[in-house]
């Protein structure tokens, strides 16, 4: 993966070294989000009782910039992550709007939830569709079932999207296999392709589908390899001060051994999950937004009872506080509760969670 990381760099930067910006234009932002948290831990395997935590969450860089009229690049890393690299991406829009062309590492189009930035989400975390579906976390315990894209649901490949007209968009995308397989180096089934579309009928609603695949490794350290599809379907309304949103992601994973599974799983060849979110939230003023979501993660839908690890359903209350509510990505105060359900093992429940998002 590193490779095709030089790789790819080094061709998609060359305008950066050689041609001088002809604009100048060049935008350097960033964000902090801190988060404290009241309520029962897991670690190693245990639930421990309620304790009072912060952390770091997140602390984005990003530089953004026009080498020429129609070739744009961004940059980011997160100083929290050991300055890892995040976005190093390169975009042609010599075809206008009907067809941009980027190349590098960046986020493949599939979950509208994934897509987001981390700095816009209007809850304080993403819900476990996106984290466990298209992310490299996995539940405790548990396999990697999704895509396995690391660095928040970023991939290193070639991207064609578009707004050919006003009400529909469009991207494809191709790159780099989960499990860090360098692209094309072992034919065509260690690659990764999705692709996204999206349509407005009307102003106030959208409506969203995705697809994916890649073969990747299993995450619990395996040699073999796991045929991965994804799908998804979201939508969100919104008029006046009210938006409802939600989104469908289901997968199966074709699982090549026994290794890493459980439960009815361990006796099957394929492992089929689904996740799922609804959401509604309503400016109470023009600074003070309210929110209700509730979820659904089901890591293995053959398996019942005490044997699977699942998070049957998640309720999350939260308020919202815009410093300046014409850009949300700035500076914002989050409060929300969160109700956990799940079967066995018994995890950590209800959590009293506040976040400050600060950003330049």
């Amino acid at each position: 993966m590193k490779k095709m990381l030089v790789l790819i760099l080094a061709v998609a930067l060359i305008p950066l070294t050689f041609v001088a910006p002809s604009s100048g234009e060049v935008d350097l932002s960033g964000y902090a989000q801190m988060w404290g948290e009241y309520g029962e831990k897991e670690f190693d395997g245990r639930t421990y009782d309620n304790t009072l935590r912060g952390q770091i969450k997140r602390a984005r860089v990003k530089l953004t910039g026009e080498v020429l009229d129609n070739i744009t690049y961004k940059l980011s890393t997160d100083l929290k992550d050991n300055a890892e690299l995040y976005d190093a991406a390169v975009t042609f829009t010599h075809l206008g709007d009907a067809a941009h062309i980027t190349l590098g590492q960046f986020k493949p189009h599939v979950s509208k939830e994934a897509l987001r930035s981390s700095s816009e989400l209007d809850f304080i975390e993403r819900y476990q569709g996106a984290i466990y579906g298209i992310g490299d976390d996995a539940p405790t315990g548990e396999p990697n079932i999704g895509l396995g894209l690391d660095n928040e649901f970023r991939n290193i490949g070639v991207m064609l999207s578009g707004h050919p007209v006003e009400i529909f968009s469009y991207s494809l995308f191709m790159g780099n296999s989960g499990g860090g397989a360098n692209l094309g180096t072992t034919g065509r089934d260690n690659l990764f392709f999705s692709g996204r579309i999206e349509a407005s009928l009307i102003d106030a609603l959208r409506f969203g589908a995705a697809y994916a695949n890649t073969e990747k490794s299993n995450r619990g350290g395996f040699d073999k390899k796991f045929r991965t599809q994804v799908w998804t379907l979201d939508a969100s309304y919104d008029v006046g001060g009210l938006t409802i949103a939600g989104e469908f992601i289901g997968g199966n994973t074709d699982a090549t051994t026994n290794q890493g599974f459980s439960g009815a799983s361990a006796t099957g060849k394929e492992v089929v999950w689904h996740a799922y979110y609804i959401m509604g939230a309503y400016w109470i003023t023009d600074n003070i937004r309210g929110l209700v979501r509730f979820e659904e993660f089901d890591p293995d839908t053959a398996v019942t009872g005490s044997d699977s690890y699942r998070y049957l359903h998640y309720y999350t209350f939260g308020l919202n506080y815009y410093f300046d509510p014409d850009d949300i990505q700035q500076c914002k105060l989050q409060l929300e509760y969160q109700i956990r359900e799940e079967t066995s093992p018994d995890l950590a429940d209800n959590i009293l969670r506040l976040a400050l998002q600060v950003s330049f």
